[in-house]
């Protein structure tokens, strides 16, 4: 299995353990940023674990935009995960 495979897969183990809904799709199921572990971060695209920690060094967010001011977060990162995450 790649990498990137296996990051899938992981993250969707992760997220299907999330109660949060999306209303543009409520079928899937979404990270909060503000709660996730650092497992469960570090599954996300792009993110490895030493960003992970920073993101959660940073807490709270008040919206998903709010990730971009961690250095080394842009917004190709941001469109890369913003399928599967949110903020609450």
């Amino acid at each position: 299995m790649n990498s990137a495979a296996s990051d899938e897969s992981l993250l969707a183990s992760t997220v299907a353990t999330s109660p949060i809904q999306s209303e543009s799709a409520p079928s899937e199921t979404l990270l909060n940023i503000n709660t996730a572990t650092p497992r469960e971060l570090a599954a996300l695209p792009t993110i490895d674990e030493a960003m992970a920690e920073q993101i959660i060094s940073n807490r709270p967010y008040e919206t998903l935009e709010d990730l971009i001011l961690n250095q080394g977060f842009g917004p190709m990162k941001l469109r890369r995960i913003s399928p599967f995450v949110t903020v609450e």
